[in-house]
């Protein structure tokens, strides 16, 4: 009777995982700057209307592309995003702010930091 309880247990926490990584959800921002100002934090600059920072079950998939200029991460505090396209164009990360990139980074870019972190891991 034991070993079938502790078998069941096992069960349960191994489809526990699986449910939780399978429950992951995965979306692409792409920058358009059409929001007035060159913030990341500015939904408007972003084609999905969605300032990118992985929260949740939400991971997030980035493309800057070539020629889009120089775009301010100005997020307070940390920041986890799961790729990184940048084109031939600057990503500034400020004080105060930090940009950690989980999985594939394409940089074709510049990455200025003016006291902020990056990090590709």
């Amino acid at each position: 009777m034991k070993n079938c309880v502790a078998r069941y247990a096992i069960c349960v926490i191994l489809i526990l995982v699986g449910v939780s990584k399978a429950g992951a959800v995965e979306i692409t921002v792409t920058w358009t700057g059409t929001g007035g100002n060159d913030l990341w934090s500015n939904a408007n600059n972003w084609q999905q209307l969605v300032v990118p920072c992985n929260a949740g079950a939400v991971e997030v998939n980035v493309i800057i592309p070539a020629g889009a200029g120089t775009i301010i991460h100005d997020i307070a505090g940390s920041c986890t995003i799961k790729s990184l396209t940048l084109g031939n164009s600057t990503l500034t990360i400020p004080l105060g702010s930090d940009l950690i990139v989980l999985d594939l980074t394409s940089i074709d870019g510049l990455i200025n930091s003016t006291g902020g972190t990056f990090t590709a891991c």
